[in-house]
């Protein structure tokens, strides 16, 4: 099982996100449609990756990390965490 943090911390004066782990199971609202995948990678600054032969560039914020996800259908996405809850959390309650 690994370890899921969503947390923020202190630093210099900043909040500061640490974000979700790799291998944790997200989702998001796409098209009005929810829509779940799992965290393949984490980037806390950015970079440039290549996907399916095309290089893309990732650009992360200095206080929220971005996240490489798959989803249920295996398509590859970029996501900010802003932009991701826990598959298990629920928000009407």
């Amino acid at each position: 099982m690994s370890l899921i943090r969503d947390e923020t911390s202190l630093e210099k004066g900043n909040i500061v996100i640490s974000g979700y782990v790799i291998g944790t199971e997200v989702k998001w609202n796409e098209d009005n449609t929810l829509t779940t995948g799992v965290i393949k990678d984490v980037y806390r600054s950015s970079a440039e990756i290549t996907i399916d032969g095309q290089t893309r560039l990732i650009e992360v914020s200095d206080d929220v990390p971005t996240y490489l996800i798959e989803d249920h259908d295996g398509n590859i996405l970029i996501l900010a965490h802003t932009d991701v809850t826990l598959k298990s959390s629920n928000l009407h309650t």
